[in-house]
C-alpha cells in the first residue's frame, strides 16, 4: 500500500490495494473494514518500521534524536505521501492521534524521562509545538530548514523550564 501511494494514488482503493497484494478485496474488507481504516493501520506499520525510539539518558537528547529521525520520515516521498493520505482518513480522530503520536513512539521517551525525574512535556504539546509545525509545512510542500526540528525541541524545552506544570487546556480533545 504505501507504494501505491508514494505513486501519488492518494485516492487509493481496496480494490488496488488487494489486486496489487494479490488477494481477493473481501480479504482486505473482512480484515480492515474501511478504507480509512487500512489508511491508518498502513501509516502505524510504516512508522514503526522506519522509526526509533531513542534513549540517550537525557530528554533533550532523545526528542532532539527523535525529531531527526522524523524529519528524514517526513523528507522521503513515502513519509509525504503517507501524511497527505492520512490527511484524507475520515475515521476515528483518537486513532489519528495516535497514529500521529507514534512517531518514533514519542510516549515511551516522555515516560522514560519521567522516570528519570526529568519535566517532560505531555504528548498533547509535542504534537501541537514539534509534530504541528512539521507536518504543516510537509502538508503545504514548505521547505523545512535546517535545524528547524531542532529548534522547536528547544523552545518547547525552554518554555517547560520557566513555566510551572499547568493543565493542558485542549488536552483531550485532539
Amino acid at each position: 500500500m504505501v507504494d501505491l501511494i508514494s505513486r501519488g494514488d492518494l485516492d487509493i482503493t481496496i480494490s488496488a490495494v488487494a489486486h496489487e497484494a494479490g488477494v481477493n478485496p473481501t480479504s482486505i474488507y473482512r480484515r480492515w473494514g474501511t478504507r480509512d481504516q487500512l489508511v491508518l493501520d498502513a501509516t502505524a506499520a510504516h512508522l514503526r518500521r522506519n522509526s526509533s525510539t531513542p534513549d540517550t539518558g537525557s530528554l533533550r537528547g532523545d526528542l532532539l534524536d527523535w525529531i531527526a529521525d522524523v524529519e528524514h520520515n517526513l523528507g522521503t516521498p513515502e513519509g509525504r505521501a503517507l501524511l497527505r493520505t492520512l490527511t484524507t482518513a475520515d475515521d476515528s480522530p483518537g486513532h489519528a492521534r495516535d497514529v500521529l503520536r507514534h512517531f518514533g513512539d514519542i510516549t515511551t521517551v516522555l515516560d522514560r524521562a519521567g522516570q528519570r525525574q526529568e519535566n517532560p512535556p505531555t504528548p498533547d504539546q509535542v504534537l501541537d509545538r514539534i509534530l504541528a509545525p512539521l507536518t504543516l509545512r510537509t502538508l503545504f510542500d514548505l521547505p523545512i530548514p535546517e535545524g528547524y526540528g531542532r529548534h522547536l525541541v528547544e523552545g518547547l524545552l525552554a518554555s517547560a523550564s520557566k513555566v510551572p506544570e499547568q493543565p493542558d487546556p485542549v488536552a483531550g480533545h485532539i
